[in-house]
Order: structure tokens, then sequence, then C-alpha cells
């Protein structure tokens, strides 16, 4: 984190590290440990420690849910509603139709390297004729199969 700090040309500051630190249920003192050491868990959390820290107007991020228990993915989804709202853009990807339900006002759907679906959460269920998320996205899936064929 520090490392990222200085590479933008920011100022490592100790109240900046515990602020976003304390948003990820992340304790401080963990940091003398060396990450190679750390969970699946603790690791993710230091890469959004460095997103948060980075002030960027984008963040993208690769399954940043991956090898979180259920409390550390509620933290972590805080985390990433709270970016979203500080007028900063989020990408991720996501296995997680859960994740995506509580974060994304636009997704995409893209099978064997094709883009199958592009818009809101409920868009897709509207354009499936589904209720919730899940069975519409299998439907987007089955479609695109279907084409491909």
């Amino acid at each position: 984190m520090q490392l990222m700090a200085e590479l933008r040309g920011d100022a490592w500051t100790k109240e900046a590290r515990d602020r976003v630190l304390g948003a990820l249920d992340f304790p401080a003192q963990a940091l003398k440990r060396p990450v190679r050491e750390y969970s699946k868990g603790m690791t993710q959390k230091v890469g959004l420690a460095a997103a948060l820290l980075s002030g960027a107007a984008l963040t993208v991020l690769d399954e940043p849910m991956s090898g979180l228990d259920p409390v550390a993915r509620i933290t972590m989804r805080d985390a990433l509603t709270t970016l979203r709202s500080g007028n900063r853009a989020l990408v991720f990807t996501t296995h997680s139709l859960h994740d995506l339900e509580h974060l994304c006002d636009r997704m995409a759907v893209i099978h064997h390297g094709r883009l199958c679906f592009h818009g809101t959460p409920e868009a897709l269920c509207r354009t499936f004729g589904e209720q919730t998320l899940e069975p519409a996205f299998i439907a987007c899936l089955r479609e695109a199969e279907h084409r491909a064929g």
C-alpha cells in the first residue's frame, strides 16, 4: 500500500492507512507480516485497500470477493459501495450474481468470449422474462449457446 501511494506521488500517512484498513476490518499489525503469509481473504483485503487509497477515478478488480468468508464479503461489499458513492467508477469481474445485484448498476454477460448482454440487471430480467437475476442469467447463457450452436 505504501508503494502504491508513493508511485502515485501521494504522501503515505498512518491516518489514511488506518482509515482504509478499519473499513476493511483488517488489523494494522498484520502489515508486519509478508503478504505471502496471508490467507486468500486477507490478500484480497490488502489489494482492495491499495485500490481504495489510490483515489483513482476508475478501479478495476478481478473477482474481489473470491476467498472471503461471509463477514468479510459484507465488509468488502460495503467498502466497494463506498468507493462507488465517491464519484468513482468500479469495474469488476465476478461469478457471484449476489455481488452483482448489490454493487452494479450496469453489467455485461460474456460467455465463451462473446458479449451476450449488456445493460442493467433489471433489463436482463426483463429481456428474459424472469423475476430474478439468476434465472435470467441462465436463460441468457442458454440463448447464447443456442445461437452459437
